[in-house]
């Protein structure tokens, strides 16, 4: 009888670590082979923060209006209507973006050129017909560097996977 119940409690736990394992990289970001993609946590300390994080900073002085993704290939995917993707970072390292579905958030690190976002949370609402959300997800967390560049916003993805281009979003 002992080694039933030992036997059910490997069981019992090893189905939790299942559970808790696809409960958290269900939502995960993954690239465009399948792979889930690694995120650097954003750091709670101001040790690192540099002069270019003040709220005087282009990335802050507007939000952004994602309008393609250019990846590997030269392969274009553009949102059907932009305005619905709508990116904010603010200065002090939240990033809140809109898709044509739901509503991200999460943390960014930034260092000069070089910027990365953390996990990006998500609402949960259910996505009817065509989206790219997954696609503009997948992408922010592939996210290496940018570069600002009249009134455009191009985040370079790491490992050569692409480049996002966004403009300055209109006032609301």
């Amino acid at each position: 009888m002992g080694k039933f119940l030992g036997l059910l409690a490997v069981i019992a736990l090893t189905g939790l670590g299942i559970f808790y394992f696809f409960s958290n990289s269900a939502n995960a970001p993954s690239d465009d082979f399948g792979q889930t993609a690694t995120t650097t946590p954003t750091p709670e300390s101001d040790e690192t923060e540099t002069a270019t994080s003040t709220s005087a900073h282009p990335l802050f002085s507007s939000s952004w209006q994602w309008v393609s993704f250019t990846g590997v290939n030269d392969s274009i995917v553009s949102p059907k209507d932009p305005s619905r993707f709508i990116l904010t970072l603010s200065p002090d390292r939240r990033i809140n973006s809109t898709t044509d579905c739901n509503s991200l958030s999460g943390g960014y690190i930034i260092d000069g050129e070089v910027l990365s976002f953390g996990a990006l949370g998500a609402t949960k609402v259910a996505c009817m017909g065509e989206t790219l959300e997954t696609t503009y997800a997948n992408a922010l967390a592939q996210v290496g560097s940018y570069v600002i560049e009249d009134e455009m916003l191009t985040l370079i993805l790491l490992r050569d996977q692409g480049t996002m281009q966004f403009t300055r979003a209109p006032l609301q």
